[in-house]
């Protein structure tokens, strides 16, 4: 393997993000927080290879399903948020759903 295919190997690696946690103006979370720019979006864990981004996304929203089900009759306030339980499993799951594994950009290193 070359020396800059080396290089590139090393400065490539994949991002797990999740959108962010948005409010409506009725102070729910916003479904649709997954349309906006990436920019805005939360890093949830880097890791070297696809795969294993892969795996804890999947891993992530599996937790998710599962907690927003056994929240389904839990209407206690999460402190955090304000938000009942239930809604803010659903806001959990929703960012659980929508998260996604990216590639970095990698850097060029001066020759």
């Amino acid at each position: 393997m070359s020396r800059h295919a080396c290089e590139l190997l090393l400065l490539t690696g994949w991002l797990l993000m999740r959108p962010p946690f948005v409010r409506t103006k009725q102070g729910q979370y916003d479904p649709y927080a997954d349309q906006l720019p990436l920019s805005r979006w939360e890093q949830a864990g880097s890791f070297a290879v696809e795969e294993d981004c892969e795996r804890t996304r999947r891993a992530q929203r599996e937790k998710a399903d599962r907690e927003l089900d056994a929240a389904a009759n839990d209407h206690t306030r999460d402190q955090a948020t304000g938000l009942s339980a239930y809604d803010a499993k659903l806001a959990e799951y929703y960012r659980a759903l929508f998260a996604r594994c990216l590639a970095t950009d990698y850097v060029r290193q001066p020759r």
